[in-house]
């Protein structure tokens, strides 16, 4: 089968941000394990999904057959989606107005929903679906740009859009920056006296020839918008020597350094715009940020060059009232408003009394860190680090963070739920520690810890009669191991999402019904009620952990309900039916109300297991395989020896008051993996070394002397044998 794309749509569809010729999957295929029920009566589900198939191909076309297309011949709702895909059932090479052989990009605004499909030819082509500035667009409608260059770049605010075209010379970004929809706090760049624009319009102010330098990135906020200017003399490499706690990738390694200019331009009420003289209100045209000097060359010690005097941004992300960038050497700073957290700066930096920050701050939680994306929803933030681990703070009323509680974060926290163990150096964020142990990042290795610790109990006061049957029921409790990694991060409104590696997209927060992806049960008395939490967006009080009703810090509930909400998912929980409709999330775009899913289907996902990162102890796949080979030992052996290492340093990531946020993560899987000899003594050797790192366990004695064994030792000769 020929690999085909198409979108699913989640949310409310009032406003069309989804297109009336979208067509819903059948509520049956989506229960029941993906199959249909051929009893002609309710699958015995009693919750609530509506998932849409979105147009996304102009060209497309569905035969008469095909739009009658009788639902009972599918049995699957993977056969009844690759139905959909065709234009002709009798030849899947075909593509209908659901499908598209390249992937196109998305983004989502407030009520609309943007597209750039790729085009062999050198026009631009933007369409556009929804609500805009009063105007309804039904059907995939085109936005004329009239320009002869391809846009390479598109990001849509609550509700005005942005798009980039590529360079006349270079064939990539850089060439002009396009605005239209509404504009009257000044987001549309192009003046005072335009307050809205119907179509597409140049910004005249960021031209190449006006700014002195390419577009690399634009970003689309709340009212406000940004861009950002590269000099094309300054791009140069460099090696970076910042010391990186958090990560044991090469410091060494060669880091593209450039000196850039941020604009902004739109609402600039909480100083978000960061601008000179950021008392003004609005910021009718695009304007260069304030300029921050570096106290050291490089993120580290050195002589300051003509690139690193000042800080300068690759990547950013706008939220409704505050700001986000990333440096290339992987450092977050933040401005604009502070109320709850969002801008991430604890209480003690930015001040109780301060309501927002107008010029660009460093995240000092974050400093030993090295980050790779960051995005920002309404008043929270996300950031994803080098080696896959996602951090949050910000405004967590509705379980954006992804705590397990509805409390506000003031300094990024790790999200520890996204429990992914990375086959190749399990975390690429933290050195190993110095006893040679590596440290817990996953639920999965913190039960096994918990295990493994009981255990080392018992055999130090000999309660063990059997040391090798309790080791088996170690193992068999876990049951399996995810191999998988956060590729991309996304965040609008009040939720947040993930899409791994594998093809799995996880979301959490509250995103307006069904737009996170999960079903809501019919029954409203089947979730717990979530507390209201009093206090205003500056006081304490909203830090203070609050849990739906049943639960508490040992025993947190995952999805809720609000006075006002139906569905509240506070720990990231993976979106099932993309597994059950056959597909392989490529990437994912969020809108306030609405989440639109880029999927592909056919030749890498036809025949994919459900679960494609599922690894159990009695598999024989690849990942299992290559780490077998090398050790000749049990797989979840090696890895209960992970648990032997303290429980202190994975907590202390989510503790709140900790302004430095020093995660624990595994330095390395695959090394203690070939530190098992044999299955038999696992994790007993690796007991051993590390007992006798600390405590010595076998005493010397004067020269002429019989060395004296220690209790431990005796006994752990005697499980040995």
């Amino acid at each position: 089968m020929t690999k085909k794309y198409c979108v699913l749509g989640f949310g409310n569809n009032f406003f069309y941000p989804f297109g009336s010729d979208s067509r819903e999957v059948p509520q049956n295929l989506l229960h029941n394990g993906g199959k249909r029920n051929n009893n002609n009566d309710n699958d015995g589900s009693d919750e609530i999904l509506k998932v849409d198939l979105l147009p996304i191909n102009p060209d497309g076309k569905i035969s008469d057959a095909d739009k009658e297309h009788d639902i009972a011949s599918t049995t699957t709702a993977k056969e009844w989606l690759q139905s959909q895909l065709v234009s002709n059932n009798n030849n899947n090479t075909s593509f209908s107005k659901f499908s598209s052989k390249s992937a196109p990009i998305l983004s989502c605004g407030a009520t609309h929903t943007s597209f750039v499909f790729p085009k062999h030819s050198t026009s631009a082509e933007i369409s556009l679906m929804g609500t805009i500035f009063g105007r309804t667009y039904q059907k995939l409608t085109v936005q004329p740009t009239r320009l002869p260059l391809r846009i390479v770049q598109i990001s849509s605010g609550r509700r005005h859009v942005l798009a980039l075209s590529e360079g006349a010379n270079d064939g990539g970004g850089g060439g002009v920056v396009l605005s239209w929809g509404a504009g009257h706090f000044g987001q549309l760049g192009h003046g005072p006296d335009l307050t809205s624009c119907l179509e597409p319009r140049i910004i005249e102010r960021l031209l190449p020839h006006v700014v002195g330098g390419a577009v690399i990135e634009i970003a689309a906020g709340g009212l406000h918008s940004a861009a950002i200017v590269a000099s094309s003399s300054s791009i140069k490499n460099k090696k970076t020597t910042k010391t990186d706690d958090e990560s044991n990738v090469d410091t060494n390694s060669p880091v593209e350094v450039r000196e850039t200019r941020t604009f902004t331009w739109g609402s600039n009420r909480k100083g978000q715009c960061g601008v000179e003289g950021g008392k003004c209100a609005t910021v009718p045209e695009p304007l260069p940020i304030v300029s921050v000097k570096r106290k050291g060359g490089g993120g580290g010690a050195g002589k300051l060059d003509l690139v690193d005097k000042y800080v300068h941004f690759e990547k950013i992300s706008l939220g409704r009232l505050h700001t986000v960038a990333l440096t290339a050497y992987g450092e977050v700073y933040t401005w604009g408003s502070t109320a709850m957290g969002r801008c991430g700066h604890s209480s003690l930096e930015s001040g109780r009394d301060r309501r927002f920050i107008q010029e660009p701050r460093h995240i000092s939680a974050l400093r030993n860190v090295v980050i790779d994306a960051v995005v920002a929803g309404d008043a929270h933030t996300l950031a994803l680090s080098k080696g896959g681990r996602l951090f949050a703070w910000g405004a967590g009323s509705d379980g954006q963070c992804g705590q397990g509680h509805a409390g506000s974060l003031f300094s990024p926290r790790a999200v520890q739920e996204l429990h992914f163990i990375v086959k190749n150096d399990i975390e690429n964020d933290r050195k190993a520690p110095e006893d040679g142990m590596p440290h817990i990042n996953s639920a999965v290795a913190m039960e096994v810890a918990m295990e493994e610790e009981k255990l080392t109990k018992e055999l130090s006061t000999k309660n063990v009669t059997n040391p090798d049957d309790k080791q088996k029921q170690s193992m068999t409790k876990q049951v399996s191991i995810k191999y998988d990694k956060i590729k991309a991060i996304r965040a609008a409104g009040c939720y947040s999402a993930a899409v791994t590696k594998g093809g799995d997209v996880y979301t959490w927060g509250y995103g307006g019904g069904v737009a996170l992806g999960h079903p809501i049960p019919s029954n409203e008395s089947d979730l717990p009620l979530l507390p209201i939490i009093e206090g205003n967006q500056y006081s304490s009080s909203i830090t203070t952990k609050v849990y739906p009703e049943g639960g508490s810090e040992s025993s947190q509930i995952r999805d809720c309900k609000c006075f006002d909400t139906e569905l509240n998912v506070l720990l990231p929980r993976k979106v099932e039916c993309t597994r059950r409709l056959g597909c392989h999330v490529e990437d994912v775009a969020l809108g306030p109300g609405h989440m639109m899913i880029l999927c592909s289907v056919g030749e890498n996902t036809e025949d994919e297991d459900p679960e494609p990162n599922l690894v159990t102890s009695s598999d024989s796949d690849e990942n299992n395989e290559s780490l077998q080979s090398s050790t000749g030992g049990d797989l979840n052996a090696s890895t209960s020896a992970q648990g032997l290492s303290s429980l202190e340093d994975a907590h202390r990531a989510s503790t709140p008051g900790v302004d430095s946020v020093e995660t624990s993560v595994e330095s390395s899987f695959e090394s203690s993996v070939n530190s098992s000899k044999n299955e038999k003594r696992g994790w007993m050797s690796k007991l051993k070394s590390s007992r006798s790192n600390r405590s010595c366990a076998v005493e010397t004695e004067p020269v002429g002397k019989e060395k004296k064994k220690s209790p431990m030792s005796k006994m752990l000769n005697r499980v040995r044998k």
